[in-house]
Order: C-alpha cells, then structure tokens, then sequence
C-alpha cells in the first residue's frame, strides 16, 4: 500500500486507502472481550456524513469548531469530519476545568462545538454565552460504544455540491498546550505540517500497513494524534482503542486486539518493567538465577553479536505478562529514562524513542531501531533539519529545528511567535548536544536550569531520570531555591514515595519511616553526583504532582521555596 507520495492533506492519504481498500478495518472497540472494527470504507462515509451536517448548520471554511469528546475512537471521527469540512479543529482537554474550555472557545473564536453529552450541563452552567455553545452540537458518546458507528441524523447532513478544496497553507487545528512551563497558547497546525509529519515518520519505513495499533494516550495530545491516528490511517494500518490506562485493562486489550504497536509515555513503560521487575523478584530463587543468566545473555547477544536474543529468550516471560503480540513500542512526549528502554530492549520488546514538540506536529527525530542509543533522541526525521545553538565548552546549547512540520506561529499571538523562531529557526527550549552520529541528546528545559552560587549550570531533568530508577521513587521535581539575602539558586529536591511497592516489599511503614527511608534513598543515589549537582534539601511528599495529560510535571505550577512548594491551586492536588 503506498500512500507515501507528496501530499499536503492527511486527508488525501486517508481517502485513498478508503477507496483503495475499502474494507479493510480502520479502528477498533471492545467490549471488554473482543473487538469489532469499521472498516476503511464505512469511516470514511462517516466523515463526510457528520461534514456535511456541519456545512448544513452553516459551518465555513476555515471557521473553528471545538472538541470535547470522552469516547476517542468518536474522536478521531469527529475530528476528521472538521477538517473535511474545511474547518479548523479545537481539541479541548476533558482533563481540564470549565473555566479553561471557555478560555479556549474565546481565544480562538470557536463558532461551534461537539461535546459529548456528559459535559453539556457543565458548559450550559459554567460557560454560558461562548459564541461556540449557540451552535454546540451534542455528541451521546455512550451509544458510539459499539462499531460500525450510528451518528444520530442532527449530526449528518447530504453531501455538497462540492468539497471546500484544501490547501497546504490552511489551518487544520489549533492546539492549545498543555503548559507546563507557562499559561497555554494556541498552536497553529496547518494541513502540510501534519501532513509533512506523517510522510516523514513513514519514510522511515518502522511501521507496516498490517500492524495494527493499540491506542492507550489521550487523543487530543499532538504525540498521540499525529503519531497514533493519522500515521497508522495514512497508511492502511488499524487502530485498536484501549478501555482505560489501568495496566490490568491495557494487558486485556493487547491480548483480545493482538496489536503489533503501542505507543506511550516514559511513566506508563515505567510501571511496565517494575511490574516486571517485581514479579521477578517473587519467583524461586532458581528462577530468579535462570532469569538473571538469560538477562545477561541477551545483553551480550545485543552487544557483541548484534542479536536480538531476548525475543526467543523471553518470550514466554512477555506472553505470560501479555505483551507478545508486541513488535514494537514507542515512547514519547518526555524523555524515557535510558534503563528502561535497555530493560525492556533485552526482554525483546523493542523500543522507538521519538522527540518533537506540538509546535512541530510534533515528531522531530527517532532512535532508529540500527545504532539505537538509549540515551539519545536519534538523529533528525527525514526532512527535518536540526542544530545546536549558542554551544558552551561542553558542545551543550538550544536545540533548533527546521522543517515542513513546523508551525506557523501561535494564534493571535505575533509577539509570542516572533520569540519561537531566530533566523528562520524554530527554537525548540530544549537544551542538548550533537554526536559524531548525528544524535541528538537532551539534558534540559533552558527555562529550567538552575544555576547555583558557584555559576554551575545545573539541569534538573538529569537528577529527575537518576532519581525515578529507583523503586521507592514514584516521582521526583528538582528544582532551585534562594534562600533569604541570597541571589543564587541551591539544589531542592521534592520526591514522591511508591507506596504501592513499599507497601508490597515492606509492609504498611508510618509516615515518619517512609520519610526518612525517602531522604536516605535520595541520599544514596545522589552521592554519586558531583557535590554542586547534590540537593541541599530533601522533601517527602504524600501527593503526586499535578501533572498535563502526558504525565509531565507542571512546573510552573510549583514555587521555589519549601513553604510554597504545594500548587499555587489548593484543589489542584484532588482533580
């Protein structure tokens, strides 16, 4: 199936695989015991049915609409829909509070929405006289539970005379980032970004038309709308979505759906090897040592003979934990602490680690499956131009980014934008260097380096990946703090205990002992780091952070001082 020729619409790459292979099955639910698919054909009948009631209620070209659904393989539809419509998608985050829809709908300047019925009365209550909810259409996510979907007749409308033609320059969606450096601004994606993005990924031949995808990440989130709907759709490929990201649920849906591809995010591949490791670790000690000699084994048939000896190794390890339909595993949307993609490397389950931001559609560069390196990003995508700006002695500077999958610039926002780029460079904030490979390696945000009394740059993503291969470590934050009459910033660190494998190894401990066996883990841990790098104060917390729906920490949310290291939000903790 080859759907890879130059386009600038995913749209064209969909439509041709639906008429092409019209019934071949496009996306996937379950009823907790097998799946049932549409086909490629009847999802495409669907898009244009639910676009063409969208020009019906007198929706336009380039008109914005929202999107507010709990059910994400009705997402993707719908959000198909919008843009066969001409129209400009609005992804809004279920996560997020009433207050922060409405901000959304406002700034964009939304002239419609689908919501799902379950968050009609909440926006009726709370977000009364948003242009958008004069033209809300409800979307009854409940009863699009089972495949082939039933759109109610109020959401669909005869075909039009002709289709608005779509051009690379105009906007697909508007993507409101998740923050966690700032407030949120308004990504602009036009048609030949997202498009660029996805031929760019399969030009890197990872993926196959039979693989079939199981979709655990929220769908509103670029990583997972680029990378997990439209590139598996633009090639054939089928989507499976997963109940829930309950680990049990995850593993039932990998065995019922038989997926062949997942992607994630760093924390879900964490909890994966320390169940793994756990359950290892309960075994008889003579499985413990057989499983120990093949774990080396497979490491040096990796490393001296460039044998993937884990696959036939462990195999029955993976069926029994049900990944072995599994032939590949992406992770993305933060960095992947290096021990864990090695971890479940040598178990034969390979790993692909992508990089890329919402402003670049958002895949920059992938470890390649040849030369992977588990401590680097890889090397640029096929198209993409990447460098490192403004190097220190140690070759460490801003790494910026040029390509067809880079954005225009934030919405409404000229300023903002004009900061984003330097000479026709997208600055990406984040800070790394360049191999002899042409990999790139991160070691930071650039806003959050913390540089102490000594002029020491110290970044906090480097202590936080140390930190989280412990197993008494749930979470960790590094971050700076100025002590009273002082202008340079010390080291602080706040962690979050594991309670569920304390509890497991340990049994219920009081508050007082998990703390100190906390502060004397971190301790141990960082006394392999250079003394300017060693946190100077150590704090237990006994709640998670608040997190964007990708799992990373919201640092701005979090103040620099002991007593202000709870949210600025008192509720934020409970949501």
């Amino acid at each position: 199936m080859n759907v890879s020729g130059k386009t600038h619409s995913v749209l064209e790459m969909i439509q041709t695989c639906a008429a092409s292979y019209p019934e071949r099955p496009a996306i996937g639910v379950t009823d907790g015991k097998q799946y049932s698919f549409t086909s490629y054909g009847e999802l495409w009948r669907l898009v244009e049915s639910i676009a063409a009631g969208l020009t019906g209620r007198g929706i336009k070209a380039g008109d914005r609409v929202g999107l507010l659904l709990n059910d994400r393989a009705a997402w993707g539809v719908f959000y198909l829909a919008i843009l066969r419509a001409g129209a400009v998608a609005v992804p809004l985050d279920d996560l997020q509070k009433p207050h922060e829809w409405a901000s959304v709908l406002i700034e964009s300047g939304a002239a419609a929405i689908f919501v799902s019925s379950g968050y009609s009365d909440v926006l009726t209550e709370e977000c009364g006289g948003i242009p958008a909810l004069a033209n809300w259409m409800v979307v009854d996510t409940d009863n699009l539970s089972a495949l082939p979907f039933h759109i109610p007749a109020d959401l669909t409308g005869d075909q039009p005379a002709s289709w608005p033609a779509i051009t690379g320059e105009m906007i697909a969606a508007l993507v409101f980032t998740s923050g966690t450096t700032s407030a949120p601004k308004g990504v602009i994606l036009t048609h030949r970004n997202l498009a660029a993005d996805v031929q760019a990924i399969h030009r890197l031949q990872v993926f196959d038309p039979n693989d079939r995808f199981l979709s655990v990440l929220p769908i509103h989130h670029t990583f997972e709308c680029t990378a997990g709907f439209l590139n598996p759709l633009c090639q054939g490929s089928s989507i499976a979505y997963a109940r829930s990201l309950k680990s049990r649920e995850i593993i039932e849906d990998l065995k019922s759906s038989r997926a062949t591809v997942m992607l994630g995010v760093p924390l879900l591949f964490e909890k994966m090897s320390q169940a793994i490791k756990r359950g290892v670790t309960k075994q008889p000690p003579v499985r413990r040592r057989l499983f120990n000699f093949l774990f080396v084994l497979a490491q040096f048939g990796k490393k001296r003979l460039n044998a993937d000896l884990g696959r036939p190794l462990f195999y029955s390890l993976r069926r029994k934990a049900g990944l072995d339909s599994l032939r590949l595993v992406v992770s993305g949307g933060a960095a992947l602490p290096p021990e864990v993609g090695k971890f479940m490397d040598t178990l034969g389950l390979p790993f692909l680690q992508g990089y890329g931001l919402t402003e670049t559609s958002p895949v920059l560069s992938v470890n390649p499956r040849r030369g992977y390196k588990y401590d680097s990003i890889g090397p640029p995508l096929p198209g993409v131009r990447m460098k490192i700006v403004n190097p220190d002695a140690a070759g460490v500077g801003e790494i910026a980014a040029r390509g067809e999958m880079i954005t225009p610039g934030y919405y409404n926002r000229p300023e903002e934008t004009a900061k984003l780029f330097a000479d026709g460079w997208l600055l990406t904030g984040d800070l790394g260097w360049k191999d002899n490979d042409d990999h790139f390696h991160i070691t930071g945000r650039a806003k959050n380096v913390i540089v102490t009394a000594a002029g020491k740059n110290v970044y906090p993503e480097e202590i936080e990946m140390v930190l989280a291969e412990s197993p008494l470590i749930l979470e960790a934050l590094i971050f700076g703090q100025v002590r009273p009459g002082e202008t340079r910033e010390r080291i602080a660190c706040a962690v979050v205990p594991d309670t569920e494998y304390i509890t497991a190894e340990m049994g219920h401990l009081p508050r007082e002992q998990v703390e100190r066996l906390l502060i004397s883990e971190v301790q141990r841990i960082c006394g392999g780091l250079a003394d300017y790098k060693k946190p100077t104060e150590i704090i237990v917390r006994g709640t998670e952070f608040v997190k964007t729906s990708t799992k990373k920490i919201k640092r701005f949310l979090f103040a620099r001082t002991k007593e202000e290291l709870f949210p600025i939000d008192p509720d934020a903790e409970t949501d």
